[in-house]
């Protein structure tokens, strides 16, 4: 029964060109143009601010890409060992933007200034795609 179904749906078409053939004839982009629309390959980019930009007392927004397991991760502002702010960022498992505050308090100076972000790994909870800026402290 099944080999008169198969009959019955006529026959199959093969295919008449070399595959080389075939993939000359799609259309090509230039590879600027795809980088353009690609998501990039980090899990988690940090795109403001800069390295070494320098801190001041007052907001410090930092912004960036993510596309990490469901979406969540973490965002920190160090000087130092000293943690000055933690923030948590739920953003779309596809990825997406995202952005986050910290009051950088008067005062504070020394050490090596960053900005760390990473998400979590979903099989045993330790630190997976680990980013660092490092800033210039105050």
């Amino acid at each position: 029964m099944i080999f008169r179904v198969l009959l019955s749906c006529g026959t199959p078409t093969v295919p008449t060109e070399a595959p080389a053939e075939r993939a000359a004839e799609a259309p090509t982009e230039a590879p600027a143009e795809r980088a353009a629309e690609a998501p990039p390959s980090a899990a988690i980019v940090i795109e403001t601010p800069a390295p070494g930009t320098p801190v001041t007392p007052g907001p410090l927004l930092v912004k960036g890409q993510s596309r990490v397991f469901e979406g969540r991760f973490t965002v920190k502002l160090l000087a130092g060992d000293e943690l000055l702010g933690q923030k948590a960022v739920l953003t779309s498992s596809e990825g997406g933007t995202w952005s986050v505050e910290f009051d950088v308090p008067e005062g504070n100076s020394g050490g090596a200034w960053k900005i760390q972000a990473y998400s979590q790994s979903a099989k045993d909870g330790s630190i997976a795609n680990l980013v660092e800026v490092p800033l210039e402290g105050p």
